[in-house]
C-alpha cells in the first residue's frame, strides 16, 4: 500500500507543528547570547506551562532539597536543556490528551511511555551517561506514531493491533508489512519534522531495531532496552501479545550488570509513580 508518512503527518492537525512558544524557548535556550531570565520570560508568558513546569521542578522527581520558587532558579537547578526536553514532554501530554477515547487507550499508553521515559533515564543514569533527560524524552515519545496511525488509518491500525493480540506477528513488523514502514519510523519523522535533534528521533525510528542505527546507537539501545523493562515495570504486555525480542547486540552495548536491574526497577517505579501525578493530576 502506497502510504507517504509526511502526508499521514501534515494531515493529522493536531500535531502539524510546536506551537510558536515552544519554538521560541527552544531557540532561546539554544542561543550562547541569551539569559537565564530571557529564557524564563518566555516561558512565564504561558501560565500553564509554567505552572506546569514548577511541579516538576519541586518533585520528588528530582529532590531538591530546597524549594524552587521561580523559572529562573528552576532553570538553574534543573539546567536548560534539561528543562528545554520538560517543556517538549509537558507539551507533548496535553496535546495528544483528546484523542478520542474509541481510537485507543490513551491512558494505558501514556502509562506505557512514561514508564519508558523513566526506564530509559533510569538506565542512563546507572551506566552515568550524559544529559539524562533527553532519555526521558525519548522514552516518552518513542510510540507516538501510534497515535497519527490510529487517527489517519483507524481500520489499519485496529487490524495490526488484533493481528498482535491474536500473536499473529508483532505490531511494529504489521505495519511494515503492509505499509513499507512502522510506527517507530513515523515517530521519528514526526519528531524531526518538528526539528528535535537527531539523538532523538534516531533513536525513536529504531527502537525496533537498533542495529539500524549508524549514529546515536547508545541512545537507541538504551530505548531499546528500556521498552522492554517498562513492560515488566507495569506488568502488562501492552497491545502486543507477546514481549518483543531483546537485540543482543543492544544489550551488550548498554552494559548494565544484572545484579543491577532489582534496584533499577525500584528506583523506576517510584519515578513512574511521581510523574504520573505530574502529568495527570492538574
Amino acid at each position: 500500500m502506497a502510504i507517504n508518512m509526511d502526508k499521514l503527518i501534515s494531515d493529522t492537525k493536531e500535531i502539524g507543528s510546536f506551537p510558536a512558544i515552544v519554538h521560541r524557548i527552544n531557540i532561546a535556550i539554544e542561543d550562547p547570547k541569551s539569559s537565564l531570565d530571557g529564557i524564563g520570560a518566555i516561558i512565564n508568558e504561558d501560565p500553564g506551562l509554567s505552572a506546569r513546569l514548577m511541579k516538576i521542578a519541586n518533585s520528588s522527581f528530582y529532590s531538591f532539597p530546597f524549594s524552587v520558587d521561580t523559572i529562573t532558579r528552576a532553570l538553574t537547578v534543573v539546567g536548560t536543556k534539561q528543562l528545554k526536553d520538560l517543556v517538549v514532554a509537558t507539551y507533548v501530554v496535553d496535546l495528544f490528551a483528546n484523542v478520542p477515547k474509541d481510537l485507543i487507550d490513551i491512558k494505558s499508553f501514556w502509562y506505557h511511555s512514561i514508564a519508558c521515559g523513566v526506564m530509559s533515564r533510569a538506565i542512563a543514569t546507572s551506566i552515568r551517561t550524559t544529559n539524562i533527560e533527553r532519555y526521558y524524552l525519548c522514552g516518552l515519545l518513542h510510540d507516538i506514531g501510534h497515535i497519527i496511525l490510529f487517527v489517519q488509518l483507524p481500520e489499519l491500525a485496529t487490524q495490526f493491533l488484533k493481528d498482535g493480540k491474536a500473536g499473529k506477528i508483532l505490531i511494529h513488523d504489521a505495519e511494515t508489512k503492509e505499509l513499507g514502514f512502522n510506527h517507530a519510523d513515523l515517530g521519528g519523522k514526526l519528531m524531526e519534522k518538528w526539528k528535535l535533534p537527531p539523538d532523538i528521533y534516531v533513536p525513536i525510528s529504531n527502537h525496533h531495531a537498533p542495529g539500524r542505527s549508524k549514529d546515536y546507537y547508545l541512545e537507541t539501545a538504551i530505548l531499546h532496552i528500556a521498552e522492554i523493562l517498562a513492560i515488566s515495570l507495569l506488568g502488562d504486555i501492552g497491545i502486543e501479545s507477546r514481549l518483543p525480542q531483546v537485540d543482543d547486540a543492544a544489550w551488550k552495548k548498554i552494559n548494565l550488570p544484572q545484579s543491577a536491574i532489582p534496584n533499577l526497577m525500584d528506583h523506576a517505579k517510584a519515578q513512574f509513580n511521581d510523574a504520573i501525578k505530574l502529568f495527570f493530576e492538574k
